[in-house]
């Protein structure tokens, strides 16, 4: 999909030109990817996801970054332009740019003890 970013970036240039804003990043991003599905139900939404989530994950474990780029999805007329764009006959779901980025710290955590309720069990049950 890479060899398709300039092709994306002029077709789906919409809205305040954001596509275009987007086009030095898009061009040299090493790998787009379009997850699509043969329907366009609840069923293949929920695979579509099931799909997305494993990508995701096998990509952090490479330590690839992932970013959407859902504009194409988003936006009614621009989604048949988009499966005509990858050659797919069937429903964009999720527009994705992969590739190597900086290191980014983890989000900051609570500690389990902090989310903990303490309940006393010691006494019976309440009537």
């Amino acid at each position: 999909m890479a060899f398709a970013g300039p092709a994306l970036v002029r077709t789906f240039n919409r809205g305040n030109h954001q596509a275009a804003r987007d086009a030095e990043t898009t061009t040299h991003s090493p790998a787009q990817a379009v997850l699509g599905t043969d329907e366009d139900d609840p069923g293949a939404w929920l695979q579509a996801g099931q799909i997305l989530e494993s990508v995701l994950l096998h990509a952090q474990s490479e330590g690839v970054c992932a970013a959407y780029l859902n504009q194409p999805i988003e936006v009614d007329d621009l989604r048949p332009q988009l499966a005509g764009v990858v050659g797919h006959a069937g429903f964009p779901q999720v527009l994705l740019r992969l590739g190597y980025g900086p290191e980014v710290p983890p989000t900051p955590r609570r500690s389990v003890r902090s989310l903990l309720i303490k309940h006393d069990t010691s006494r019976g049950p309440h009537h």
